[in-house]
């Protein structure tokens, strides 16, 4: 019964299509047009409009975004005939839009349809997610391990405004049979902040099976564009050629901004290279100055920028008689309208920190320097005294810094004591920048 009444509900619209075109007198044209958006966070109306051309012809602009990909639509459509208001008039159809689109199964629907489909993009199957923008807008990689790992590739490029493909390749020295990833998602607010996501993924368990839900989209997102798609181990030239980012393959309903993944690659559960780890760590000046040059001697106190993002440090002086008791008074200054006092003060008796590191605070600044430098033994201390390898410099390693640090510019002062007599002050200034839009 109710297919035999939208059968001729159908006949009697197409009629009264048809008899309009051999009556010139007919006027068939819109009145009035009211759209209404219940979740933005779903769709979002721009405009909806009606503009009169002529007497007899109106004209309707409709635009809206979809934020995310939508692939079930329903449409209930209801015809009202005006007699003292708005009244029921025939038509109530409930269409499923996907799949009306595959197959036009609906001839109420297919008569409306017909009525705009030339004008509108409203014309391929779902899902719909027209209006996003999803694209790269920097890539870093930053290899921490060249006897293993080296980057031969690492760029984007814009191939349309708002698609851009990534390049990236590097070659694995030797196998690894063991890979783990610590993925962290940033997102841009004042800088970039932790957001949802942190996770440590056992790659080579994973590639086995897809076991761990955000790592299987990541994963999905560019399995189509590398060779990173076998199990471990892994060896020789690795390669993501190609790659761009497609929104109806991230299954989770984001909110729009500018987002950072940061990716940190383990060998073996040791650090080897980062992706798209957007810090910037590096020195702006040094200051050194003896107070008793009867004891220590500066020779040499100063800074060589090597890149944009690569600083490295040169000290070295004379120690002149046995120092047996060193203490170290170490404060960090954050700049603020001038330096200002921030969080970390420590008093350090250096003789007994080199025996044994019992300080969390000093034992992260010399992580940051040991390996550059022949202070790396117990008291007594006496003759040339150096921060500088044989063949290397000192300089800035964001991986060794383990404390959250916000973005700006800070100063480590240092004041050293030696058998409580005060020696000499070193003050060294650095930046530090978490900022994947500010990255290399």
């Amino acid at each position: 019964m109710e297919r035999r009444l939208n059968f001729f509900r159908f006949l009697l619209i197409s009629y009264l299509l048809i008899y309009q075109d051999t009556i010139e007198a007919v006027v068939f044209k819109m009145t009035n047009a009211v759209c209404l958006s219940y979740n933005d966070s779903v769709f979002i109306f721009h405009h909806c409009r009606l503009k009169a051309i002529s007497r007899n012809k109106v004209v309707l602009n409709l635009n809206g975004t979809l934020p995310h990909p939508v692939d079930k639509i329903s449409f209930h459509l209801k015809v009202f005939k005006r007699e003292n208001g708005y009244k029921p008039w025939l038509i109530d159809s409930k269409t499923y839009i996907c799949r009306f689109l595959k197959s036009n199964y609906d001839p109420v629907a297919k008569l409306v349809f017909n009525l705009f489909k030339e004008f509108s993009n409203l014309e391929h199957p779902c899902p719909f997610v027209e209006a996003v923008v999803f694209k790269f807008t920097n890539y870093v990689c930053l290899s921490y391990n060249e006897s293993w790992f080296i980057f031969h590739n690492c760029r984007l490029k814009a191939v349309s405004r708002d698609k851009v493909i990534l390049n990236t390749n590097g070659t694995i020295l030797f196998p690894a049979y063991s890979i783990i990833i610590h993925i962290k998602l940033f997102k841009k607010a004042n800088g970039y902040k932790p957001w949802l996501f942190d996770v440590k993924l056992d790659a080579c368990r994973f590639l086995k099976k897809r076991y761990d839900p955000f790592a299987k989209i990541v994963y999905g997102l560019f399995k189509e564009f590398s060779n990173i798609n076998h199990t471990c181990p892994y060896v020789g030239l690795q390669e993501v050629v190609g790659f761009y980012l497609r929104p109806e393959l991230v299954s989770l309903p984001v909110p729009s901004g500018d987002y950072m993944l940061g990716m940190r690659w383990y060998f073996h559960k040791k650090i080897i290279f980062d992706t798209n780890e957007a810090v910037v760590f590096k020195f702006t000046n040094l200051v050194c100055k003896s107070y008793n040059e009867s004891w220590f001697v500066f020779h040499y106190c100063q800074l060589k920028a090597v890149s944009r993002d690569k600083v490295v440090l040169y000290a070295n002086g004379t120690m002149l008689h046995p120092a047996s008791s060193i203490s170290i008074h170490g404060k960090v200054f954050k700049k603020e309208s001038g330096y200002k006092p921030w969080l970390l003060e420590s008093k350090i008796d250096a003789c007994r920190f080199l025996k044994r590191s019992y300080d969390p605070f000093a034992k992260i600044v010399y992580g940051l320097f040991k390996d550059f430098t022949n202070m790396n033994h117990t008291c007594p201390y006496v003759g040339l005294q150096y921060v500088r390898g044989s063949m290397q410099y000192v300089y800035l390693r964001p991986e060794l810094l383990k404390l959250p640090f916000p973005s700006g510019d800070y100063m480590l002062g240092m004041r050293w004591y030696f058998h409580k007599n005060l020696i000499f002050d070193t003050n060294v200034s650095f930046t530090f920048t978490e900022d994947l839009l500010h990255g290399k």
